[in-house]
């Protein structure tokens, strides 16, 4: 019965009655059960006025009445809503505004009074809150049609921004307080309703909450049907005109990727991306759909698919990721570059960066099992791209992926080691590098590329610049290979020795630096070892000791083993080398202690490895047959 002095249990009644509703999903059942008891309260012809909160309920949920259910039970005397306590939680604040209308969420004290609620909320306060919040955002993609146009879909922004602060505050609760140990709570029944022991031990379930709040947000249908529905072309039954439609589509995306990218790494720490699978899943077909009806052509903006792709993909099924990968390597070069006119530089176009970002990526985080393997077809792909257009991401990807796996260098286009000869930059030098190392048919390509006149004159001009692939190919050029032909070997290292020996000898013979020394050293050791004679060594064997005396480096003594290994036939002239180096090593010695006493100086594992090396030279002086003297 209506009875004035009963308000606080009518309040209590409105208050509890209005969480049930907010949990459902679907509303109009409970709505039109709720219109059945007002029906049978007006009709017991009470003479007392209904309490407001009992009006005000049935005018909150004569909302989600479909027009021809809804009646005027109470007189308009009677529905007046004074007596009603100003709204000061979050629930009240929430319920208060939408009753007033979609241009009451867009006010700026409105904002304001969230802002102030939201502060005071605790970790029980949110999954009904969550609940709420998914009840007015699908009430509000139900009723766009019905605002008008300066209103838009800001009211539905405004909302989906609120239930982001909401999931952003639980997370967290989540993070920065130490869960006590879960109470077993039991999965059967209507999750409409928070049983009493889930209340009494909600602080000490902080993880279950959270779980259970992004549950029931990203299984909520109305997110699931219209993510990405108007790219997959399966759009929920709607009303919309076009424009409307594509509003309500743009906004919805952002939001619910917004929501996912919040989401999902903490998701992924629990163990729970089963969540998201939906998602994922609809990320996956909207881009294959998107490469299979629109990838012969580049295209200069990025759609939402790709957005999401780009935000997620560490998430995703490897299987999965690994079509997508697949579909995107493989499309024609043309949608893979963009630019390239007259004056303009070629460059990734929108799919060649995806591409690339998703590899490189991959790459980066192989913890996850989320890695990508490259197919002769996709490391062909990307050479072609290289070879296309300019990226220096490009380029590093490359470089990692020949690091990691060596033998992917036989699958890469030999006109990649052109490209690296062609613009010796630090990354192209060192691709080049790897290639010679790893692959017999880029050290041929090398060799032939030696062959030429200019480039021959190129690496006497700018030594400097390809050391590191001389240094490299020096190193391998001895392997064995049944393929490559020997005289042309033969005729590279002529040439190689005719442009670089002398340069490379006045060089190493001058100052040096720590950095640039030991690769001129062991260029000029390597290129000594492999084709110098005797006669290339004179001036060497008599100036080096001088140098070998200095500080500034000792990389220089590098060179002390393959001499001493080419005069092996000469014996006397051997010795005569050993006994300089000898007297060398001392003044080295003596040179390196005046500068620093310190034991741990930088030099002293230097000067470790002279002593060493001064003492094999003594023992090898001593058991000559000539004496040392």
């Amino acid at each position: 019965m209506y009875l004035p002095s009963s308000g606080v249990v009518y309040e209590y009644l409105s208050a509890v009655l209005s969480d049930v509703l907010h949990c459902q999903r679907e509303p109009l059942a409970l709505c039109l059960a709720l219109l059945q008891y007002d029906k049978q309260l007006v009709t017991a012809e009470l003479s007392a006025s209904p309490h407001p909160s009992v009006t005000h309920l049935h005018q909150y949920y004569s909302k989600w009445l479909p027009q021809q259910c809804r009646e005027q039970l109470f007189t308009s005397s009677e529905c007046q809503l004074k007596g009603l306590p100003t709204p000061v939680s979050f629930p009240a604040l929430m319920k208060d505004a939408f009753s007033r209308g979609p241009s009451t969420l867009l006010e700026a004290t409105f904002r304001e009074n969230v802002e102030g609620t939201l502060a005071s909320m605790s970790i029980s306060d949110f999954p009904v809150a969550i609940k709420q919040m998914l009840l007015y955002i699908k009430s509000t993609v139900d009723n766009l049609g019905t605002f008008s146009k300066d209103v838009g879909t800001a009211p539905l922004k405004t909302l989906m921004g609120i239930l982001l602060e909401l999931v952003t505050m639980l997370q967290g609760f989540q993070k920065n307080t130490s869960p006590e140990p879960a109470a077993e709570t039991s999965k059967e029944g209507s999750d409409l309703f928070l049983e009493i022991n889930q209340l009494s031990s909600v602080e000490g379930n902080k993880e279950q909450i959270l779980v259970s709040a992004l549950d029931s947000i990203f299984k909520h249908p109305c997110f699931e049907q219209w993510f990405l529905s108007l790219e997959l072309a399966a759009l929920p039954p709607h009303t919309l005109n076009p424009v409307r439609l594509k509003n309500l589509c743009a906004q919805l995306n952002d939001d619910i990727l917004a929501l996912l990218k919040t989401s999902t790494p903490t998701l992924h720490a629990l163990g729970r991306l089963d969540l998201i699978a939906s998602y994922m899943g609809a990320i996956e077909r909207a881009v294959l759909k998107e490469l299979t009806e629109k990838g012969s052509q580049a295209t200069k903006k990025q759609s939402r698919p790709f957005q999401a792709l780009l935000s997620l993909h560490s998430y995703m099924h490897s299987s999965n990721l690994r079509d997508v990968v697949s579909k995107l390597l493989l499309l024609p070069q043309e949608s893979l570059i963009s630019g390239g006119g007259e004056g303009t530089p070629a460059e990734l176009s929108v799919y060649g960066r995806a591409a690339l970002q998703i590899l490189t990526e991959s790459k980066a985080e192989p913890s996850r099992d989320h890695g990508v393997c490259l197919s002769p077809a996709h490391l062909r792909g990307l050479s072609t791209l290289l070879l296309s257009c300019s990226s220096a991401a490009l380029e590093a990807f490359l470089l990692q992926t020949l690091s990691s796996e060596p033998g992917s260098a036989k699958l890469i286009h030999t006109d990649v080691l052109l490209h690296c000869l062609r613009g010796p930059l630090p990354a192209t030098r060192a691709i080049g590098a790897l290639l010679l190392q790893n692959c017999s048919t880029h050290r041929l390509g090398f060799e032939l590329w030696c062959l030429e006149p200019a480039n021959t004159e190129k690496l006497s001009d700018e030594t400097g610049t390809f050391l590191p692939l001389v240094n490299t190919y020096l190193q391998v050029a001895s392997r064995e290979d049944p393929a490559r032909p020997k005289d042309v070997q033969k005729e590279v290292v002529k040439v190689l020795k005719q442009a670089l020996l002398s340069k490379l000898s006045q060089r190493v013979l001058g100052n040096l630096t720590e950095d640039s020394g030991a690769q001129l050293a062991e260029t000029l050791a390597n290129l000594i070892r492999l084709c110098a004679n005797i006669k290339d060594t004179v001036d060497l064997v008599n100036t080096l000791p001088s140098a070998l005396q200095k500080v500034d480096s000792f990389e220089r003594w590098q060179l002390v083993d393959v001499i001493t290994e080419k005069l092996a036939d000469c014996p006397e002239e051997q010795e005569t080398w050993r006994k300089s180096v000898v007297t060398a090593a001392l003044k080295c010695l003596v040179a390196a202690f005046s500068h620093s006493k310190e034991p741990a100086a930088p030099w002293a594992k230097q000067e470790q490895s002279i002593l060493g090396r001064l003492q094999g030279l003594l023992v090898g002086l001593l058991i000559s047959p000539v004496l040392f003297v």
